[in-house]
């Protein structure tokens, strides 16, 4: 089977009997370009009728750039990582730039090396989404390209200019006193990972709020969950935590996929939400809106934090001026897993 032929720029100069000068100048746009818009109309319906596709790579080695962003995750099975993902492949589509995605799995060594590859391929800048935008910012300036970092919760070196922050503090904080509203006393915190390695703002903003308001210990309020594990396993755990805390009243989690689950086992153990316990997740994710009952939670601007990545990315690469905010707010959305405080304890349990 014969290889199918390339339309180039030569053979549209052929159809149209004009030189590859005029057709390169009219369908690359260029500025000096002096061609009749009848002239124009002709050459680019010819491209559209013969099937040309641009020499991206052509292109890139005539004008020294790529026209390719590279991004880093280590969330790609987060719905929160798709959104931002998403949202800004589409932007940065409409400015004729691609987005290249890998997955870093959240490990310093194979982000550093993923970054480092995608300069060698010439990638002309570099978004850093999740823990990996928390290693040195040293690191980061030594790559000779843009790098944008968007953190979740933990700020990184205060000096790198090209960081958008989240800030998951401000909505932890609004979500407690949503609670201390109505009347509870003893709201739990539970979360997940290592705060011991790396301080979560949302664990600090809430241990805080507890001191402040003098509603307990900050620490025994606190339950460090690890990854999910079986459903039994998870129930056992929240079984065993609830037991140790017959007055907890309200429970804050920091994710609506672990909230939502938690909705799941805490039916199982015999306790209503929000009768006997109000329960509030982090994220703003669309399904939580329809649990059962809807979920209370703290709400991400997603498509926020993709817009701010794209307007500093365009703001480097193009020298475009667009306003672009240092910190993306969070706040409280109040749905049905909450209500006023009970005054009775949950369970007999043990």
């Amino acid at each position: 089977m014969a290889k199918p032929q390339r339309i180039t720029l030569n053979d549209i100069a052929r159809e149209v009997d004009m030189s590859r000068a005029t057709v390169s100048a009219v369908l690359n746009e260029n500025a000096s370009c002096f061609a009749s818009q009848k002239t124009r109309k002709l050459i680019r319906e010819t491209a559209r009728r013969m099937g040309y596709v641009p020499n991206l790579l052509a292109r890139s080695m005539r004008v020294g750039r790529s026209y390719t962003v590279g991004m880093l995750s280590d969330g790609l099975q987060l719905e929160i990582h798709h959104k931002v993902m998403v949202t800004l492949a589409n932007l940065l589509h409409g400015s004729q730039y691609a987005l290249n995605v890998s997955y870093s799995r959240g490990e310093t060594e194979l982000t550093r090396k993923m970054a480092q590859d995608m300069v060698a391929r010439g990638f002309d800048a570099l978004v850093v989404h999740g823990d990996g935008a928390l290693m040195d910012a040293e690191f980061y300036r030594s790559l000779g390209i843009p790098v944008v970092l968007l953190p979740y919760v933990h700020p990184i070196d205060a000096d790198y200019a090209h960081a958008i922050y989240v800030d998951h503090a401000a909505g932890t904080r609004e979500a407690y006193e949503a609670l201390y509203a109505l009347g509870h006393r003893r709201i739990h915190m539970l979360c997940h990972g290592n705060p011991e390695f790396r301080p979560d703002s949302r664990l600090v903003a809430f241990q805080q709020a507890v001191r402040e308001f003098c509603c307990g210990d900050p620490e025994d309020s606190t339950l460090l969950l690890g990854e999910p594990q079986s459903f039994r396993q998870d129930q056992l755990l929240i079984e065993k935590y609830l037991a140790a805390h017959p007055d907890a009243t309200a429970l804050m989690v920091m994710s609506d996929a672990i909230a939502m689950r938690l909705t799941h086992i805490i039916r199982e153990m015999g306790i209503r939400i929000p009768e006997d316990l109000s329960l509030v997740g982090f994220d703003g994710l669309e399904a939580g809106e329809y649990s059962f009952p809807p979920l209370s939670t703290i709400r991400q601007d997603f498509d926020a934090i993709a817009h701010a990545a794209y307007s500093l990315l365009m703001n480097l690469l193009e020298g475009t001026e667009h306003p672009v905010p240092e910190v993306i707010p969070t706040g409280y959305v109040a749905r049905r897993s909450c209500a006023p405080v009970r005054t009775y304890k949950i369970l007999n349990l043990k």
